[in-house]
C-alpha cells in the first residue's frame, strides 16, 4: 500500500499579502469611466459638473455648440435650447488627423476633479 503523501502548508508571504490588499484598494479607488449616456437629455450643468466649463460657446440659433478641452480630446456637445439639455455629445482628437478618441474614454479623461481613471 502507498505511503501518503504529506503536503505542507506554504510558507506566510506577508510581502505578498500587503501588495494584494494595496491593489484591492487601489482598484476600489479608481474612479469609474463616466458613461456619456447620463447626459444626453440632461441638462448642460450635469455636464459641466464632471468636466467644467466649455472651452468655447458658439450660439446657433436657439441652440449652443459647446467644445470642452480635455488633457487628450476634445469633446462637443449640442446644448438646446441654449443653456438646457445636452442633445449630442461627441469626442475629437486634440489635433487633426489623428484617430478619434473612444467617447467614454475622452469624458472620463476630462473629469474637472483630476480622476481620469482609465
Amino acid at each position: 500500500m502507498p505511503t501518503p503523501e504529506t503536503v505542507e502548508a506554504p510558507a506566510p508571504d506577508p510581502l505578498g499579502e500587503l501588495v494584494a490588499k494595496q491593489s484591492a484598494l487601489a482598484d476600489e479607488r479608481r474612479p469609474q469611466p463616466l458613461d456619456p449616456n447620463r447626459f444626453l437629455g440632461a441638462p448642460v450643468a450635469a455636464l459641466e459638473g464632471q468636466i467644467g466649463p466649455p472651452s468655447f460657446v458658439r450660439r446657433e440659433g436657439a441652440n449652443e455648440f459647446r467644445r470642452y478641452r480635455a488633457p487628450s480630446c476634445q469633446l462637443y456637445a449640442v446644448v438646446a435650447p441654449a443653456g438646457g439639455r445636452v442633445t449630442t455629445l461627441s469626442a475629437g482628437p486634440l489635433t487633426l488627423g489623428e484617430p478619434g478618441p473612444d467617447l467614454s474614454v475622452c469624458l472620463t479623461s476630462a473629469r474637472k476633479d483630476g480622476t481620469a481613471g482609465v
